[in-house]
């Protein structure tokens, strides 16, 4: 009986072995050209189908001018090259901010402004973008409008949203949204939008869909360091304009971070603000079908510890809880930014904040760039060191089962700015920019059991 155990259980080794894969470490995405390289900033997006195929957009400029910047899309699968398609612009335009999503059937939208090259940060930019069923038909994305900023991109299930902000005559802005996972792709307000112009910026959109297919978005209205957030919704309302909007304050906020919660019961707003003495961060809760039943809470973080909060926060949500991290300096450790998280589920107290991996830098080393998810049901937060700015360093990720740990170790702080990770519930991957030894930046990808525990199959 003993000998069959042992002979049972070397076979069941076997097939574990088998099953569970060995991935390439991190490495740099090729560059379609040897004239371009990638940007120093966070000019790169990912998301992961359910079969684990990591969806990435990227831009690369020219090396010589950093302008004629081109989009590249790609798709890989187990460190296999899939997709890969370059667009280029036109002469004297120039690509910048992508974003991309992807379908529970797989089917991925790419969106990024084009811009005058003279000048990319006019008022004359568009969005535009391509459907990965049909990769050669580009399309402007709300024909007659020009957009002002980055366009983001939500899903859920089979449903995809793009949201842009648009131009209102002279110095004015709003919001517009638009379902481009079928056809027609019309949009529709998210905002108001005065006319003649008031002169007023609505910006700094993120967006959640919930189960039904609807779309949540919280953003911010105003002209100076403090502004009055709002969010907004189309429930109930698909193709419309959004007439239900809640006003959740006016202050110096952070740009906000939004999250539906995968059983539908909550969704979740996480608002920072920038204060004199030290800074806030507080959770709004609601129900998807009518955000006036819902909740606000102030996250635990004591005045007296001098909080100094480095960006927004991120999140992300499981069946019936908020995860949050963010990056923050307090009197703990004046000199270097730490990565916090916490949990919250709605309705209940004051959350509390704790450091899941506290790191050892050297001073004016920070802890940045952090972006949550969950996987497997376990809470993961992986993020950059940062140096002064866009310097970046190693890239940490830490989960609820293996801990915290290196997952990239930079060359002198040769990263570049910027950290974006997806996960599909199972699997999880994470892209950033860095300087390779020939001097050009590369945009690099980590994915899977190197950032995930075991067992796991290959995908």
């Amino acid at each position: 009986m003993l000998r069959i155990f042992v002979r049972v259980l070397g076979f069941s080794i076997l097939l574990l072995s088998a099953c569970t894969a060995t991935y390439p470490p991190p490495a740099p995405l090729r560059l379609s050209e040897a004239l371009y390289q990638s940007t120093d900033d966070s000019q790169m997006a990912i998301a992961m189908d359910s079969g684990g195929g990591k969806h990435i957009v990227r831009v690369e400029c020219k090396i010589d001018t950093g302008s004629s910047c081109r989009v590249i899309y790609e798709v890989t699968h187990t460190g296999e090259q899939g997709i890969y398609k370059v667009y280029t612009p036109a002469s004297d335009y120039t690509f910048r901010n992508p974003d991309v999503a992807v379908t529970d059937s797989g089917l991925a939208i790419v969106i990024w402004q084009n811009c005058p090259a003279s000048d990319s940060a006019t008022r004359l930019c568009s969005t535009w973008f391509v459907r990965s069923n049909d990769l050669n038909s580009l399309a402007v994305l709300d024909l007659g409008t020009h957009s002002l900023s980055a366009p983001i991109i939500a899903s859920r299930g089979e449903i995809i949203y793009a949201v842009h902000e648009v131009t209102i005559g002279a110095a004015g802005s709003a919001l517009r949204y638009c379902k481009v996972s079928d056809a027609p792709y019309t949009c529709y307000w998210v905002s108001n939008h005065p006319a003649p112009d008031d002169g007023v910026r609505r910006m700094n959109a993120a967006a959640a869909v919930s189960g039904s297919g609807s779309l949540h978005i919280a953003w911010l209205e105003g002209v100076g360091s403090s502004k009055t957030a709002y969010s907004n919704d189309n429930y109930g309302a698909i193709n419309a304009d959004m007439a239900k909007m809640k006003n959740l304050g006016y202050a110096p906020f952070f740009p906000p971070a939004v999250a539906i919660e995968t059983d539908d019961t909550y969704y979740y707003i996480a608002m920072a603000t920038n204060e004199n003495t030290s800074d806030h961060l507080t959770m709004y809760y609601c129900i998807p079908s009518n955000c006036n039943i819902g909740g606000i809470r102030e996250v635990d973080l004591q005045v007296a510890k001098q909080w100094y909060l480095f960006s927004s926060p991120s999140i992300t949500a499981g069946p019936n809880w908020a995860l949050v991290g963010f990056s923050a300096v307090n009197t703990d450790h004046p000199t270097q930014s730490d990565i916090y998280w916490y949990t919250y589920k709605a309705g209940e107290a004051t959350p509390s904040v704790s450091r899941p991996y506290p790191t050892t830098l050297q001073d004016y080393s920070h802890d940045c760039d952090p972006v949550v998810a969950l996987i497997e049901g376990w809470m993961s937060v992986g993020w950059h060191i940062c140096g002064f700015p866009p310097s970046r360093d190693d890239i940490y990720l830490y989960d609820s089962v293996n801990g915290g740990r290196i997952i990239h170790a930079a060359n002198n702080f040769a990263g570049r700015g910027g950290f974006d990770m997806a996960a599909n519930g199972d699997l999880v991957a994470g892209i950033w920019n860095e300087t390779g030894t020939e001097g050009h930046i590369s945009t690099w990808l980590a994915f899977n059991s190197h950032m995930v525990w075991l067992p796991m199959v290959i995908r």
